[in-house]
């Protein structure tokens, strides 16, 4: 908008420059028309950058003292109801260069048309470096996330080795 609001002013400062300096011989008021237009599109500024910076410190100064799981917490909204507990806990059994499968079962009563990209999306972020795959069996490990063993065990041949964090979560490792 900012942007939007300086470009209006460089247009009307150039139609207002054109319009009451007399122009004679070859553009001898083009460099004035310009310098008009320049001052009047750059007033804006200095404020625009003030509330930035201000924005920023204010954002700064509300996430700066908390520790990292209270801002995974704090960093999507509680109604979307994702565990954070978990994926820290799933993230800390991860080894350096590992790939995991994310196994979601089905969404919760009343969690909405948006509870798996949102969850999806989140947690992929919070894995970084590990990275997803798309295939189960190019994984190191599956997240199995709001699925029992038994479940997962179901859509998949082989054996594996589960350790659960809570009721339907957990890691599961090909064995």
């Amino acid at each position: 908008m900012d942007v939007l609001l300086q470009t209006l002013g460089v247009l009307a400062a150039i139609v207002i420059g054109v319009r009451l300096l007399p122009v004679s011989g070859a553009g001898a008021f083009v460099p004035a028309c310009l310098g008009v237009a320049a001052a009047l599109s750059l007033a804006p500024f200095p404020a625009n950058v003030r509330s930035r910076v201000q924005k920023a410190e204010k954002a700064y100064d509300r996430w700066a003292p908390l520790t990292q799981q209270q801002a995974d917490a704090a960093s999507f909204p509680a109604e979307i109801g994702i565990p954070t507990d978990f994926v820290v806990w799933f993230r800390a059994r991860m080894k350096p260069g590992e790939a995991y499968f994310w196994a979601a079962g089905a969404a919760p009563a009343g969690a909405g048309a948006h509870w798996f990209p949102y969850h999806h999306q989140w947690i992929t972020y919070r894995m970084l470096p590990f990275l997803a795959t798309a295939d189960p069996q190019q994984a190191d490990a599956v997240m199995l996330y709001n699925l029992t063993p038994r479940q997962w065990q179901r859509r998949r041949a082989g054996q594996v080795r589960v350790t659960m964090f809570s009721k339907t979560f957990g890691i599961a490792r090909p064995q």
